[in-house]
């Protein structure tokens, strides 16, 4: 089942002659992993911004989870964000004046579905926000109530990125979410997201220029020129 879908998608940033993006389709299905690699400038973060409902296209469609969500109003794409999406910022976006644990459990606040999805699972906000950091080594009680403000570029992203995923949402979106982490932090990142989104069956869009991880998703592409030619396909479930 289709989970993701453009359809002759046309985007220009105001004062653009031309098109930054255009992008005659794009269909990931549900709890599909689909990388896309592309340089400095090709157009990455403006594309996950469309398909967050942060910004519109003036041309064509995008459906999520069956809804076409470049129709929806601006606080519509706001409260769909906030219920169906994680979306791992490159600039993290984090709550400069709250603690890590309660930058972790906001999505929860600000979404009933995603509180309800944290209840349904045995759990709640704070326990299953500590669980996500413990994967990523900052469970510990000296960091939880630390402002976010005093962790490392490194500490923000892996914080950023527990953020996305409590609550099981059911796309995730990446954008350039290791850019910040070393070698050993990169790896534990990733088994984390990859294992979140299977076991939720979460659809992931990862966006990055470093091609080292397209080996473990299921579809592989490249954001060139302003459209999306695919490197790699494997059968479903055929990533490891």
């Amino acid at each position: 089942m289709e989970q993701l879908k453009i359809k002759d998608l046309e985007f220009k940033w105001n004062g653009q002659e031309n098109p930054l993006l255009r992008i005659d389709h794009l269909r990931i299905e549900k709890g599909e992993r689909f990388f896309l690699q592309g340089e400095s400038g090709s157009g990455k973060t403006s594309l996950l911004s469309l398909l967050a409902g942060i910004t519109t296209p003036q041309k064509g469609a995008i459906e999520l989870l069956g809804q076409l969500i470049n129709k929806m109003k601006a606080g519509e794409r706001d409260e769909f964000r906030a219920s169906y999406m994680g979306y791992i910022f490159q600039q993290f976006n984090l709550v400069p004046y709250l603690s890590v644990i309660e930058n972790v459990t906001l999505p929860c606040q600000f979404s009933n579905h995603r509180n309800k999805a944290v209840l349904a699972s045995g759990s709640n906000a704070r326990d299953e926000a500590i669980r996500l950091l413990d994967h990523v080594g900052l469970a510990g009680k000296e960091v939880l109530h630390k402002p976010v403000t005093e962790l490392s570029m490194g500490q923000q992203q892996r914080v950023a990125a527990c953020r996305a995923l409590i609550g099981s949402p059911e796309i995730i979106i990446a954008d350039e979410p290791t850019s910040s982490l070393d070698e050993k932090a990169q790896q534990a990142f990733i088994r984390l997201l990859l294992a979140e989104c299977s076991a939720n069956q979460a659809t992931l869009v990862f966006v990055s220029h470093d091609a080292k991880f397209s080996h473990l998703f299921d579809k592989s592409a490249r954001l060139e020129n302003g459209g999306i030619i695919y490197t790699e396909q494997k059968s479903k479930g055929g990533a490891k």
